[in-house]
């Protein structure tokens, strides 16, 4: 396939800097524009803004040298000022959850604007198909894409902690987390991060720890810490974070059941005090989960399939 250069505007749960890394790797020139991703430095071709006049401008580049353009997450001000700028060149729409869900009038009329960029609309998790009804060009599943580690690194486990991996949002339904694990003898960290950590440090049982978030290059060393992961979701999506633990082997619940979202099976325990019970330092059932992320969800796998809608994207464009 002919060399590619790509313009990924947005990043959202890392989702485009994999993807960039990835294409990179295979001889693609990328550029990511994006937010500040906390990051102690970046690669070359990582452009960062952090005001919303330099994101609405995208920073005066030249989006016509790209070959595509391809828009993480609809509702910001990077989205917005793509619609206004003038370029013939294939624009491909990525929606991640909350981009699907606009909650004022002003995130509803830039959702619509953007989606006027495209014909094609790639989503990240199966539950959105229904969120994007409204779009009437193509639409398309992306599993959401995970660095695989080849060789995990040993580090000294916890003997009596879980980690909670959920944001602090009210909309999440934390304390339904908290009602089951409040009588149990295990102490549990959750992240400290979310508009609604106040709130959730007021209600948060004895046994609930609030930690600071955890750096990106330290990410799969912290997580290997933990003998047993719970992951933050009620409605049935499974997020980048909690696909990466299960890539680490660590054994990882669910606040919801299994719901056929996912035409392929997962082994999903639901957290109840019997599972986390059973399945605490459980490296059997984390296997398990380890090779579905890896056939699903490694990023090898996921830039794959993506390339194949570049091109398609492409040559249709040109017709």
């Amino acid at each position: 396939m002919k060399k590619m250069k790509i313009l990924i505007i947005n990043d959202e749960a890392f989702v485009g800097f994999n993807l960039s890394k990835e294409l990179i790797k295979l001889g693609h020139k990328v550029t990511l524009f994006t937010r500040d991703l906390r990051f102690d430095s970046y690669p070359h071709w990582v452009m960062t803004c952090n005001s919303k006049p330099e994101a609405f401008m995208l920073s005066n580049l030249n989006i016509n040298d790209y070959d595509i353009i391809h828009d993480n997450y609809l509702i910001n001000w990077s989205s917005l000022g793509l619609f206004f700028r003038m370029t013939r060149k294939p624009v491909v729409l990525h929606v991640h959850g909350d981009d699907t869900r606009p909650i004022n009038i002003f995130q509803k009329i830039v959702k619509r604007l953007v989606a006027r960029k495209s014909n094609i609309m790639l989503y990240s998790t199966p539950d959105l198909l229904k969120n994007i009804s409204w779009f009437k060009g193509t639409k398309i599943y992306l599993p959401n894409p995970v660095n695989i580690l080849h060789n995990i690194p040993k580090v000294k486990r916890h003997k009596n902690k879980i980690l909670i991996f959920a944001t602090l949002y009210k909309i999440k339904r934390i304390e339904y987390i908290f009602s089951i694990i409040k009588n149990l003898d295990f102490q549990f960290d959750i992240i400290d991060i979310g508009p609604d950590s106040d709130y959730y440090k007021k209600i948060a049982p004895p046994n609930v720890s609030f930690i600071k978030p955890i750096k990106n290059k330290d990410i799969y060393k912290e997580l290997l810490k933990y003998p047993l992961v719970i992951g933050g979701s009620y409605d049935g999506t499974i997020r980048v974070c909690e696909l990466e633990s299960m890539s680490l082997g660590i054994p990882t619940l669910f606040p919801f059941k299994y719901n056929n979202l996912y035409t392929y099976p997962l082994p999903m325990p639901q957290i109840n005090e019997k599972n986390i019970k059973k399945h605490f330092g459980n490296y059997q059932l984390g296997k398990k989960q380890r090779i579905w992320v890896k056939k699903h969800h490694d990023v090898v796998i996921v830039v794959d399939k993506l390339l194949k809608i570049y091109k398609d994207i492409i040559l249709r464009n040109k017709k």
